[in-house]
């Protein structure tokens, strides 16, 4: 599903799944045989009902999952075992990725240092570094989560519902940086959403899941 906006050239496959079962202990799966690709530089939105396994499919993407049957590969190899995810993913509740005991300046060093330019682009106040996740915000946790994620230097990002905590104007700023890096640094993105007229704004195909 393009609507009238996919790029002319030929998108190359970097991350694939292929033949992706998955669920949750003993339980029915709530991914059955699915297959997808993102290509560098490309923002595609996945989209479907509660508990149709939006979050699941993200997880399994970002090596956090495994999935009981199928494969994920980037560039054609399994994403490596050490070292820093070159798919990072940023949860619809940060604070659950986030130990309580740190301040927000430790959390972010586990990336490394944030660039400061970043974190002026996602709005992340220098006061807040010395402040628990608790006593953050969800929107302002999201900020700070997504400044995590790229500040590991991912090759693809997982954004599971990322603007959710924001308003309106966030939401843009947010996307507009993120639609940035996917062009000036092939960054991709799978954004996960259960706003559809988000998606439509800004990704040029979008997955639904039934």
């Amino acid at each position: 599903r393009c609507g009238g906006r996919c790029r002319r050239t030929a998108l190359i496959p970097m991350l694939e799944a292929r033949g992706i079962t998955a669920g949750h202990g003993r339980a029915a799966p709530v991914l059955a045989d699915l297959s997808l690709h993102l290509a560098r530089g490309e923002i595609l939105g996945l989209a479907g009902p509660s508990g149709s396994g939006k979050t699941t499919l993200g997880r399994v993407l970002a090596g956090l999952h495994p999935p009981r049957a199928g494969r994920v590969t980037l560039d054609g190899a399994p994403l490596p075992r050490r070292g820093p995810c070159p798919v990072q993913y940023v949860a619809q509740h940060p604070q659950m990725a986030m130990n309580p005991r740190w301040r927000i300046n430790r959390v972010l060093a586990e990336a490394g240092p944030p660039d400061p330019a970043l974190a002026g682009l996602l709005q992340v106040a220098p006061d807040w570094l010395d402040r628990f996740p608790q006593e953050l915000s969800g929107g302002q946790l999201q900020r700070v989560a997504l400044l995590r994620a790229l500040g590991a230097a991912p090759r693809v990002l997982v954004a599971d519902e990322l603007t959710a905590s924001m308003d309106a104007l966030s939401q843009a700023r947010i996307w507009q940086v993120l639609r940035d890096l996917a062009e000036r640094s092939g960054l991709a993105v799978l954004a996960i959403s259960h706003d559809a007229a988000l998606l439509d704004r800004i990704a040029p195909r979008i997955l639904r899941l039934p």
